[in-house]
């Protein structure tokens, strides 16, 4: 949805700035992922600093949130209604919201995996693949997102779907299943990883999706 508008970069500042802008902010969430993720196999993990630079993250996000919207707004106020690219305006508008609730998801899974007792082996290792699935899933979204890959993102699309499935039959088995200790931080895990996932979709959809059907999975 974007390619259009990347044939011509400087057309708009504004918005040139705001494509520019959530860029980085994708690079921000995916070091939050990464750093957050790989801290779960270090036994010995100061988890307090982690949590600080979390933090520290998460407020750049919701700085470059505010500002992208505020570029956005004054890009149509300031432009003739044929140079104000309301697709792309109100596209980004809407993904840069998505980047922004996955910071806040990441932040979600630091306080399980800092506070959780997450002793069972098998689920352990379903956590680990599925971080990988999402990581994965994270760098191809940036891809697609930054060259306007369709094909990318039909994948995405795919692999998000394959992955809820998997998801949601974990949960499942931790609701069911009164052996596994400490199924409510796992089925808390799966989940955020799940809406990290959903958002992850959402942006790749808007490239591969007509407007009225981003964010649905299309054969």
């Amino acid at each position: 949805m974007f390619k259009e508008f990347f044939k011509n970069w400087n057309a708009s500042n504004l918005l040139t700035q705001s494509v520019n802008d959530s860029h980085e902010m994708f690079k921000i969430a995916l070091k939050m992922y990464k750093i957050t993720i790989e801290s779960i196999a270090k036994k010995d993990i100061d988890y307090e600093e982690l949590g600080e630079n979390i933090k520290k993250d998460d407020y750049l996000l919701n700085h470059y949130d505010k500002s992208i919207r505020k570029k956005i707004f004054e890009h149509i106020s300031l432009n003739e209604k044929e140079d104000q690219e309301l697709y792309t305006s109100m596209i980004l508008f809407s993904l840069v919201g998505d980047i922004e609730r996955i910071g806040d998801y990441i932040k979600n899974i630091y306080e399980i995996i800092s506070k959780a007792k997450l002793l069972d082996d098998n689920m352990n290792s379903e956590v680990q693949q599925m971080f990988k699935n999402i990581d994965n899933l994270f760098e191809k979204t940036i891809k697609a997102y930054q060259s306007s890959d369709l094909q990318t993102a039909k994948e995405i699309n795919d692999d998000y779907f394959k992955y809820k499935k998997k998801i949601d039959t974990l949960v499942d088995i931790l609701i069911n299943d009164e052996n596994i200790t400490g199924a409510a931080g796992y089925a808390l895990l799966f989940r955020y990883l799940k809406r990290i996932g959903a958002h992850l979709m959402h942006i790749s959809s808007s490239i591969s999706n007509p407007i009225d059907k981003i964010g649905y999975y299309i054969d």
